[in-house]
């Protein structure tokens, strides 16, 4: 196709971008909730907590944060902020992937291939769009990969260093830049090659220093915390862990993931042509996505070797391998079209149709598994909106009759946190909300530290159980759905006169829109 067209490779995905989102209307989920109250927060001028005033280095994505309260300021609402921002990093990431497919092969066809893999994967796609920062987390590191290309090694490493202010594991990833930085420059290594170093330690320095200065850790809390399930290297559970991450790495490939998106997905098909593709740019000794490689390589045995299986609850954590995969499908898949069309005797017209037609079922059938993946994540057994919509129901509900300096305490901290009027603080029973000298106390513990005015916690934690055989008394429960709510002995009496409310605050709850009582106070 001449140049004055090409700018069709970057459209096909861009319009099959669109198209799903307006197909598949963003889905904020509990993780997500977490940086859009600090968010809210930061830009109502309450300072950078999930609870107001309160200094404790819960999200691992300060930068997301930053940018969600900007835009929030201009359009008015943290979730729409989401929106935009995500649309807006999905789209320059497909852009990127184009160029970069152009980069590795010569071709734009193989970068529109890998775009258009990316957008059908169900992971991504849905996930993306889920309120976290995953798109603009794989547009910076994209964007690292083409400045290490262009030789451009101080600005390149200064983008991977700015992944660790969008996602913790981000220093996984300026691991992998150091290391394609140095083989890249090996012949002319010298001192002065330190120079490179320069923007990306000012990014490393400034991000040790904001933790510090704002939070008194450099490490966030949640990272702490999590990084407490990691198991002995080389034990049972160690090994254990690692096969089970590894093959979620492997299931997102096919567009699966472990809890949330199952649906049966067309891409197992393309799992031969990953193989030619990884075959093709083998022999050819193809440099040009080394840099990539080595990041995904740091980035996945990052998490395979901490033998953890907590991750795999996560599919955004996998997705990150996925730009990788699809651009070499994309090489793949081209050189198998190649080979076919160079030794057919059918016109281009005949090929072109084909073409169409194959897309056009590809298209139908890969719709249907990210339909269901979609239901899967938004349902539970009976079909219903449940996590969020209940959790968010029983925020609101709660919120109008507790005061301010009053406490709710949760397992999942997101969704309640959001929709709680910001007088009324989250105390988090699992840990990642904590003062760091309070990581490894039990949640019985925070309770009886606490005593919050009550409890929301779904009934498959068991919270309730543990609460009343270790504090006996102290709690009035009722069950509204799946959530168990338990409210303190001395305030029960007044507050349970208007449970009557809670199906009515169910049914109406947006979880589309910041709530009013959250922009209140």
């Amino acid at each position: 196709m001449s140049s004055r067209f090409g700018i069709v490779y970057y459209l096909f995905p861009l319009l099959l971008l669109i198209t799903y989102r307006l197909l598949l209307p963003d889905y904020i989920i509990d993780d997500a909730y977490i940086s859009l109250r600090t968010a809210l927060h930061l830009a109502d001028g309450g300072g950078f907590g999930f609870n107001a005033g309160e200094h404790i280095y819960v999200t691992t994505s300060p930068l997301w944060v930053i940018l969600l309260a900007g835009v929030r300021l201009i359009v008015g609402d943290v979730i729409l902020a989401s929106s935009v921002l995500g649309l807006f990093f999905e789209a320059g990431l497909l852009i990127l992937l184009v160029r970069l497919g152009d980069r590795v092969s010569g071709s734009k066809v193989v970068g529109m291939i890998a775009a258009l893999l990316l957008v059908v994967n169900p992971v991504f796609i849905v996930t993306s769009g889920s309120g976290m920062e995953i798109a603009l987390y794989l547009f910076i590191i994209l964007l690292s990969v083409h400045l290490l290309l262009k030789e451009k090694y101080a600005f390149g490493l200064a983008l991977a260093a700015l992944t660790l202010w969008i996602r913790f594991d981000g220093v996984l990833i300026f691991a992998g830049a150091v290391v394609w930085s140095l083989y890249a420059v090996r012949a002319s290594l010298s001192w002065r090659t330190l120079l490179y170093l320069i923007p990306s330690g000012a990014i490393l320095l400034g991000y040790l220093l904001f933790g510090e200065l704002v939070f008194d850790t450099v490490i966030p809390t949640s990272a702490q915390r999590k990084s407490m399930s990691s198991p002995l290297l080389l034990s049972g559970e160690w090994v254990a862990g690692a096969y089970a991450t590894a093959r979620e790495f492997v299931k997102v490939m096919i567009g699966k993931s472990g809890y949330w998106i199952t649906g049966l997905s067309p891409l197992v098909l393309l799992l031969p042509f990953l193989g030619i593709g990884a075959w093709k740019l083998y022999t050819e000794r193809n440099r040009n996505l080394l840099p990539l490689l080595l990041m995904t390589l740091f980035y996945v045995g990052g998490y395979v070797g901490s033998g953890s299986l907590l991750p795999r609850h996560f599919p955004w954590y996998f997705i990150p391998l996925l730009p990788l995969v699809c651009l070499t499908t994309g090489v793949g898949l081209a050189r198998v079209a190649s080979f076919i069309t160079q030794r057919s005797s059918l016109s281009r017209v005949a090929w072109i149709s084909i073409a169409s037609s194959l897309v056009l079922v590809w298209g139908v059938v890969n719709w249907f598994a990210i339909d269901k993946s979609k239901k899967i994540l938004l349902a539970n057994s009976d079909g219903e909106i449940e996590r969020e919509q209940v959790y968010a129901a029983g925020a609101l509900w709660i919120g109008a009759y507790l005061g301010d300096g009053a406490r709710v305490a949760a397992c999942e901290i997101g969704t309640i946190g959001f929709f709680l009027p910001s007088h009324v603080a989250v105390l988090d029973t699992y840990g990642i909300l904590r003062r760091p000298e309070e990581l490894e106390q039990s949640y019985i513990e925070m309770i009886k530290t606490y005593r919050p005015e009550a409890v929301l916690a779904r009934d498959r934690f068991e919270i309730r159980e543990g609460i009343k055989k270790e504090i006996k008394g102290e709690y009035v429960w009722h069950r509204f759905k799946s959530l168990d709510i338990g409210l303190r002995s001395d305030l029960a009496p007044e507050i349970e006169k208007h449970l009557d409310a809670l199906p009515e605050i169910y049914e109406s709850v947006k979880l589309d829109k910041e709530p009013y009582s959250s922009r209140e106070g």
